[in-house]
């Protein structure tokens, strides 16, 4: 690396810290083993709603349940736990939620309903003076046998859309409320059979994005494709097909979405990137009627198996994207990694997990971001499953550092671009090589976000408070991973995580 220019000096390290603050730690009532409680999560505002759709109910293997939780204050308390009014084995009532105010919707995909074996149904919840009452159930029109209608659901407040897949013939539902009634309005046909329509979906006013992570793609296997639904004078129709503009075999596009009103975020968790299996996300922004494929986000530390992309979510500036296959630091904990716009580009900030995440925690299986909040899944192996609240607001004030590329292979040049500083102000750029903390530093007036600081060099501002350093990335720090953090007077930037790859 580049000669230090300064030393930092009698530093007291203290616990673990990050810009993302974790808010809460949920786990079901009755402490239920094997619930697969996680497997679906909805939050708005400041409720989650979390399936368990394994959970046993007076006996009944896979009877399933909804978990409500809300906040008050600080804490966040379970507020309900929502089941079926009777339950049956393998209902597996909660394999899709969401909820929106003071409205939940729940998806048992295999209840019989009638003769029809598996054919599944939708339950719409409302909290009145404190209650959650039934409002509605939804059954999809031609559903029949096996169908497993509510496996998935979206829900906007105003639309829902119901995923039914099974057998191949994989449709996705559109229902309307007028007053408490619903009304299935409309349905979408899989355009091709067995290729997992709707197993991830949002919907936001008059667009819907339904992924199909399974299609094929210009002769490609399990490309996958995202299919964005717009509802027009009343009517909904298929606006766009959105596939990677060089689709590959196995990338699944679409396992995830992530929707903000003009930019979609798209998992592929099988993307092959620079040779290794990590997973990719991709960017898509719309104008008007046309959608325009406008990057690729990598990860930053690619390992092999990783699954990033599996959860996404957006929010105006905000991106995250999980990798609960991460061998970080041990072996399938998970992690999430934040990538923020900061006028001009994506900015990878560091990767995160609990603290007492686990070994195969899984962390990020499954990810639900509403506005600044962020809900993650992890596997518990005492309580079969949690889910963790973070607030993801930026605490960096605009003073932003970004790497670019990334991810960083060996002996090339790297630039590291730093914006929102103090004009013609110096400033110190540290590194660290075994990650975040919370370095108290009161000279200047900071708390470094890295463990075990060192100094890369110290640098002076222009007079719009930015720089950039270039440096080539010598061989010798193959394969190693590397946090980085500028500081000014009173004023930290992001904590940016890089990776070394190996040379090929």
């Amino acid at each position: 690396m580049p000669p230090r220019s300064f030393v930092l000096s009698s530093l007291c390290l203290t616990a673990l810290a990050s810009a993302q603050v974790q808010e809460g730690k949920l786990e079901p009532s009755g402490a239920p083993t094997f619930a697969n409680f996680g497997s679906s999560i909805s939050s708005d505002a400041d409720v989650v709603v979390v399936g368990a759709p394994w959970t046993r109910i007076n006996g009944l293997n896979y009877a399933g349940a909804a978990h409500i939780y809300r906040k008050s204050g600080t804490t966040w308390s379970e507020e309900v736990r929502l089941t079926r009014p009777s339950p049956e084995i393998h209902d597996n009532f909660g394999a899709g939620v969401a909820i929106h105010g003071d409205v939940a919707v729940v998806g048992a995909p295999d209840l019989p309903v009638s003769s029809f074996t598996g054919r599944g149904a939708v339950y719409v919840y409302r909290r009145v003076t404190g209650t959650w009452t039934e409002e509605a159930h939804l059954i999809g029109s031609d559903a029949g046998v096996d169908s497993a209608f509510g496996r998935a659901v979206a829900f906007d407040g105003q639309t829902i859309l119901v995923s039914s897949y099974r057998l191949g013939n994989e449709k996705v539902y559109v229902f309307e409320r007028v007053g408490t009634t619903w009304t299935q309005v409309a349905s979408f046909a899989a355009p091709q059979p067995f290729v997992r329509f709707g197993f991830d979906m949002q919907v936001r006013g008059d667009t819907a994005l339904v992924g199909a992570e399974w299609q094929t793609v210009n002769g490609k296997t399990h490309a996958g494709a995202v299919h964005v639904l717009r509802r027009t004078g009343g009517v909904w129709g298929v606006e766009a097909v959105l596939t990677d503009p060089a689709p590959e075999d196995q990338t699944r596009l679409g396992s995830s979405v992530g929707f903000d009103g003009t930019r979609a975020v798209l998992g592929a968790p099988g993307d092959v990137v620079r040779g290794v299996d990590t997973g990719s996300v991709s960017l898509f922004v719309r104008s008007g009627t046309t959608w325009t494929f406008e990057r690729r986000l990598d990860s930053p530390v690619p390992q092999r198996g990783a699954a990033f992309g599996t959860g996404v979510g957006i929010a105006g500036d905000l991106v995250v994207v999980s990798a609960p296959r991460q061998d970080f630091p041990d072996a399938g904990i998970g992690v999430v990694f934040p990538f923020r716009w900061n006028g001009s580009t994506w900015v990878s900030e560091a990767p995160f997990l609990p603290a007492d995440a686990s070994v195969d925690s899984a962390f990020g299986e499954t990810t639900a971001l509403d506005g600044l909040r962020g809900i993650f899944s992890a596997w518990d192996p005492t309580a079969e499953g949690v889910a963790y609240v973070y607030d993801m607001a930026d605490t960096t004030g605009g003073f932003s550092l970004a790497p670019a590329p990334v991810p960083v292979e060996v002996e090339q040049d790297l630039t590291l671009t730093l914006r929102g500083g103090q004009p013609n102000a110096v400033t110190g750029l540290l590194y660290s090589l075994v990650g975040r903390g919370s370095l108290p530093f009161p000279p200047l007036q900071v708390i470094i976000g890295l463990d075990s600081p060192d100094v890369l060099v110290a640098l002076a501002t222009d007079g719009a408070g930015g720089a950039t350093l270039d440096f080539p990335v010598p061989a010798s720090v193959a394969g190693a991973s590397l946090w980085l953090q500028a500081l000014q007077f009173g004023a930290v930037s992001n904590v940016t995580m890089l990776h070394f790859i190996l040379p090929n």
